[in-house]
């Protein structure tokens, strides 16, 4: 996502608000494992979101249309509901842990909120991303 003004933040702000006021809380699990960009060059290694009622999906989709109402260029890259559970410093051949990990599955938990989180390059240990909590949206309890 692209820098964000004041305006364009404060227009999120109230959609990303009424996206969670008309969202109930769900369950979601993972299941299956994979890595970004792809598995023999990762730079992440990842478990995949079990969302097999679409309210991830559905999740994410009100999210991307809240930020490009607001203003803010988004990438039209496919939604692949996951869990990072490691980085690599450089490509790595990430197919063994693929293959030790894909049987996992985790039993579903409460998602119970939407997060807004600012990453701000090279401000992490190392000159990493560092991420912010910038706010936490409520989902409904109906």
């Amino acid at each position: 996502m692209a820098r964000v003004d004041a305006a364009g933040y404060t227009r999120l702000d109230e959609l990303l608000t009424d996206l969670a006021a008309a969202t109930a809380r769900f369950g979601l699990g993972l299941a299956g494992a994979g890595a970004f960009p792809a598995p023999g060059l990762a730079k992440a290694l990842w478990l995949g979101a079990d969302d097999p009622g679409g309210e991830l999906a559905a999740l994410a989709r009100g999210c991307r249309t809240a930020a490009r109402r607001a203003g803010i260029s988004v990438a039209d890259e496919p939604f692949v509901g996951h869990l990072t559970i490691a980085r690599y410093r450089h490509p790595a051949d990430a197919r063994p842990q693929i293959d030790a990990l894909d049987a996992t599955t985790i039993e579903p938990w409460p998602v119970t909120e939407i997060v807004l989180i600012e990453s701000l390059l090279g401000q992490g240990d190392d000159g990493s991303v560092r991420y912010v909590v910038r706010e936490r949206y409520p989902l409904s309890s109906y």
